[in-house]
């Protein structure tokens, strides 16, 4: 995490510094315009203050809380405020698409982080993960842990959102070709784990025969696995694509689940089952 935000701050700061009206006795300001709902941002916020101190710059963390108007408004903000660069993680791919509009308008330049923009605006590079890529490896290592067959249940992330939808296209993809396996139900979660602890003990009676969980966010597969091992419902597989796993003494990995990639940019899958 932290050299990944060193080359991302480092990177906005030469781009910035070499703007022909950029004032040289100023300190340079970048403003971060993301979300804290899970702890792989969270960690991020500290890796972004703790090196732009060592960079001599200032940082501006803005939670936008996944609510796309409010992160339009954070970025008009720091347009007026005369920013020097922008960090932006997109609530939504297309809902900020005239924001960028704007900070190209008023030519400060911005990095795009870990959540696709829609085409149509401008930005100097893209650094992050590559989603679609680890979800269908998620989703296939759920298929092998439910012997390619029986009812699944998607927990998804906040709706609209870059993450969710592709995460969802990659586990739709990836059941092409397992046409014994049938998604029973879609739940979103919104980052609450309270809700995922909830709707599992509800889906559980609904769907007695579900085999697997397929989880946007590893803190809420956690939750699911504890709510199904509470439920005594130790036969489910779950699998989750994200950055940051509470580990719970309750589970287990799975005997062949992903293990990290030798590419910093690709997230490991996590398979919690029990047999």
């Amino acid at each position: 995490m932290r050299p990944f935000t060193c080359a991302m701050l480092s990177a906005l700061v030469v781009v910035g510094c070499s703007k022909s009206d950029a004032p040289k006795e100023k300190q340079f300001r970048i403003g971060f315009a993301m979300t804290l709902n899970d702890p792989y941002w969270q960690n991020m916020r500290l890796g972004a203050l703790d090196e732009a101190q060592k960079l001599g710059v200032r940082v501006t963390i803005l939670n936008a809380e996944e609510d796309v108007q409010k992160q339009a408004q954070q970025i008009n903000d720091l347009i007026a405020q005369g920013i020097d660069a922008v960090c932006l993680v997109p609530m939504k791919p297309d809902g900020l698409i005239n924001s960028v509009r704007a900070l190209n308008a008023a030519h400060i330049p911005v990095i795009i982080v870990n959540r696709e923009i829609g085409p149509g605006c401008e930005f100097v590079a893209y650094t992050g993960t590559d989603t679609y890529d680890g979800a269908v490896t998620s989703a296939k290592i759920l298929m092998q842990a439910i012997g390619g067959k029986g009812e699944i249940v998607e927990f998804q992330q906040v709706l609209g959102t870059g993450p969710q939808l592709i995460r969802g296209k990659a586990l739709r993809d990836v059941m092409k070709d397992y046409p014994g396996a049938k998604l029973v139900e879609q739940i979103p979660h919104e980052g609450n784990d309270s809700k995922v602890v909830a709707a599992v003990g509800t889906l559980l009676g609904k769907h007695p025969n579900v085999k697997g969980i397929y989880v946007h966010g590893d803190p809420q597969a956690i939750a699911a696995a504890n709510a199904c091992h509470s439920a005594g419902r130790t036969n489910i597989a779950l699998s989750a694509w994200a950055a940051a796993c509470r580990p719970s003494p309750r589970s287990r990995k799975a005997n062949s689940p992903a293990r990290p990639t030798s590419n910093p940019k690709k997230k490991a899958a996590t398979v919690c089952g029990w047999r």
